[in-house]
């Protein structure tokens, strides 16, 4: 009896702490004033496969694991504890094998300044990329110096492993944009999980009628998710402050983790 009272109250930790993470990432950050102007960097570097990636490009069940940077952009961005650098990056497993992203390396080219970051996506090993699938990354990051509206361009690296892990997937439909704030754009849709899962992350890339990325928002659901019914949400797009979001977004395309 002890010892199924001990694997209940592991289990019960476990999930409060899953909880609290998630919860905590509506809280990363916080933005309210819209950028003078925007500037869009277009360069990509693909990921280096000679073995130079920070952990082994290792083989799974199904082949070689493979990924390419499709698309980034970049902007300096006004947020509530300063002027902020904002990249993201949209990227496509091209290999036979599902992989997830350990880390990320977004260098920022500035006039009269280059900025390289390294750092780790929120739920890494749980955001599997199938073949063919595309996900997304995006860094804040604040740096007092810069002013909002510098032009900026981003190059960004990505390390992978492959994995035989399964995600559990989320889809976010009937997405609609709306200014009812002057400073921000908020996002409403719904979100559908293929399996019962109490966090969730959310990725939502938004694209221009030529087909080039704006930017890339991630969020939670503070819900409870239940498999195969659709949970409607709201989420308020402060740390975006984009002019003109609402109606420069021809397409939305979204990636979703339900984390267990």
């Amino acid at each position: 009896m002890d010892g199924w009272r001990k694997a209940c109250y592991n289990a019960a930790m476990k999930r409060i702490w899953i909880i609290l993470i998630c919860i905590g990432l509506l809280l990363l950050l916080g933005c309210e004033k819209e950028p003078e102007t925007v500037v869009i960097g277009m360069t990509a570097i693909t990921p280096d496969v000679a073995g130079e990636s920070l952990q082994p490009q290792a083989d799974g069940a199904g082949g070689k694991a493979q990924a390419q940077v499709r698309d980034t952009v970049a902007y300096v961005l006004p947020c509530l504890e300063g002027p902020s650098l904002y990249g993201a990056a949209a990227y496509e497993n091209t290999g036979d094998t599902p992989l997830y992203i350990t880390q990320a390396e977004f260098t920022f080219s500035l006039p009269g300044l280059r900025e390289e970051i390294q750092f780790t996506p929120v739920f890494s090993q749980e955001t599997v990329v199938l073949p063919g699938e595309t996900s997304y990354v995006a860094l804040w990051y604040a740096y007092p110096d810069l002013t909002p509206g510098t032009e900026v361009t981003l190059d960004a690296t990505l390390h992978w492993e492959a994995t035989e892990g399964e995600r559990v997937a989320l889809s976010a439909d009937s997405i609609h944009l709306a200014r009812n704030y002057p400073a921000f754009v908020s996002m409403a849709g719904t979100v559908t999980a293929q399996q019962d899962c109490p966090c969730n992350l959310v990725y939502t890339a938004f694209y221009d009628e030529a087909d080039q990325l704006l930017g890339v928002w991630y969020f939670t659901v503070n819900a409870q998710l239940f498999a195969g019914e659709p949970y409607s949400f709201t989420t308020h797009m402060k740390e975006l402050p984009l002019p003109e979001l609402e109606d420069q977004a021809a397409r939305v395309e979204s990636f979703g983790v339900g984390i267990q």
